[in-house]
């Protein structure tokens, strides 16, 4: 299923899951804000006033929304905090974190922007932690997947773990590590074998090059394209869930 597909569906999941929120409030709750130069979206599985209660960063793809992210995370179980910071740029019917036409760019200059666009998000990461006093694990799919392998590397000091899903490990970042890999948070990245935008070949390259400096697994799934499937978000639950119990 493509991501355009996947969001049509996703924006009525989401809709539905605002009927629950509404008529659930005790189980969660959900609120929009603003910090360090994003829109965010919020939902709060438990009671947000629990002590060190998880928090889970969402990134979503290029076109995306932040409802469409927290919809990534329906399965987990309570209590978590799950925020989604909106991108700046607009795209499609969504948004973008990079600019419309990044895609169209030379790759350095690609990178360029990645990192400067990187460090806009560890500022916000930052600020979140600062806020609820407990480092979160960060999470995202294809372009929101590249900012969270961009985050453990380059700000591992915020995050306890990051899980990519169809991102791409550039040649540059994956020799960073040799740089910054000892630091690294855990990397869990999850792609699928299909995948006509990300080649799982390469990433396999470039993951072997990284593991060399820093601790990153890789996970794939056969058939799937540039997409989750149950089978990949069945995976990524159960290992979020066995994070975050350790975190509370």
């Amino acid at each position: 299923m493509s991501l355009d597909r996947r969001a049509a569906l996703a924006r009525i999941a989401t809709a539905l899951s605002a009927l629950i929120l509404i008529a659930a409030p005790a189980c969660a709750q959900s609120r929009q804000g603003h910090a360090a130069g994003f829109d965010y979206e919020e939902v709060v599985l438990g009671d947000p006033a629990t002590p060190g209660m998880p928090l889970i960063i969402a990134l979503h793809y290029s076109g995306g929304t932040p409802r469409e992210s927290l919809a990534n995370y329906d399965a987990l179980g309570a209590p978590v905090r799950i925020v989604a910071p909106r991108g700046t740029h607009r795209k499609r019917d969504g948004f973008s974190y990079y600019p419309p036409d990044y895609y169209a760019l030379d790759p350095a200059e690609q990178l360029r922007i990645a990192r400067e666009t990187e460090g806009r998000v560890a500022a916000f990461v930052a600020g979140m932690a600062k806020l609820h006093g407990v480092k979160p694990v960060v999470t995202g799919i294809s372009q929101g997947g590249d900012l969270s392998l961009l985050l453990a590397l380059y700000h591992p000091d915020l995050i306890v773990a990051a899980l990519p899903f169809a991102a791409v490990l550039r040649p540059e970042v994956a020799q960073a590590g040799m740089a910054y890999g000892k630091a690294a948070p855990p990397i869990h990245m999850f792609q699928g074998e299909a995948d006509e935008i990300v080649l799982v070949a390469e990433t396999r390259r470039q993951v072997a090059v990284l593991a060399k400096h820093a601790p990153v697994t890789l996970k794939t799934y056969p058939g799937l394209g540039h997409d989750i499937s149950p089978a990949m978000k069945a995976d990524y639950t159960a290992l979020l869930d066995k994070l975050l119990a350790n975190r509370r």
